[in-house]
């Protein structure tokens, strides 16, 4: 699952309240119970699964629900190691501190294919846990604003998820990946009124508080496997619960996300 939106708008607050959950801060932000120590490495994102599924191999107990805050940052994380591991950074040939994603791995963007490939090794992990021990996954991510190339009607703007992309339609970026795989994609926003005047528009609050968006609209990227459609309140305290609520009747009791 990924709760996308705008910076402050509450997107680790709503995802910390998933049912027994884990807390991976990839980010400098809020302070939640059962929170790692900031995570500054990939490798350590790599170690924490490969722990979780020998520990769930075992027999024993790991989390029912595990929040990544963000996808945006760890996407960093991942962007720095592969710089890192450029062939001839490892064999001293070249330094990594000189390098970038677009120089490293031989230039022309094998840098990006060569983390979209590791970030597709984390995302099967990620389905380990899920598939054989029921772990959820929640993915806080960032979003910016894009341009949409539409054929059947033209250009538009819309919130996407702050990941990268390439720069075709033939090929996959990370921001590919997590949307492809997720089963649930929420924009969690604030909407707005926009009042036109002569000489420039002013944005006015709508009144209607936070809303997550539950399946996309041409402003914004949202996504759902399980029926539900348009947008439900969520408030500041027990926001989680709410889409709890609304997954458990969309689907008559057969996912069962509550945290109780």
């Amino acid at each position: 699952m990924v709760i996308a939106g705008v910076e402050g708008v509450g997107k680790s607050t709503m995802a910390s309240g998933a049912p027994g959950r884990l807390y991976v801060p990839t980010e400098i932000g809020g302070k939640f119970h059962n929170s790692l120590p900031l995570v500054t490495q990939w490798e350590t994102v790599l170690g924490l699964l490969d722990e979780l599924i020998a520990t769930a191999q075992a027999g024993n107990a790991i989390p029912q629900s595990i929040v990544w805050d963000s996808a945006t940052a760890m996407e960093r994380l991942l962007f720095d190691y592969t710089v890192r591991n450029d062939p001839d950074a490892i064999a001293g040939k070249k330094l990594a501190s000189k390098l970038t994603m677009e120089t490293s791995h031989g230039a022309y963007g094998k840098a990006y294919a060569w983390a979209r490939d590791r970030f597709e090794d984390f995302l099967a992990k990620c389905d380990l846990l899920a598939t054989h021990v029921g772990t959820n996954h929640i993915f806080t991510c960032h979003v910016f604003t894009t341009e949409v190339v539409d054929p059947t009607v033209g250009s538009y703007h819309q919130h996407d998820l702050l990941l990268h992309s390439p720069r075709n339609s033939k090929t996959y970026g990370v921001r590919e990946f997590l949307t492809q795989r997720a089963d649930f994609i929420g924009f969690l926003n604030e909407p707005i009124l926009v009042s036109k005047g002569e000489k420039f528009n002013q944005a006015l609050a709508s009144g209607q508080g936070r809303q997550l968006l539950l399946d996309r609209i041409p402003g914004a990227v949202a996504k759902n496997r399980y029926g539900l459609s348009g947008s439900i309140a969520i408030p500041v305290e027990g926001g989680w619960n709410v889409l709890a609520s609304a997954i458990w009747e969309s689907t008559k009791g057969q996912i069962d996300v509550w945290a109780r």
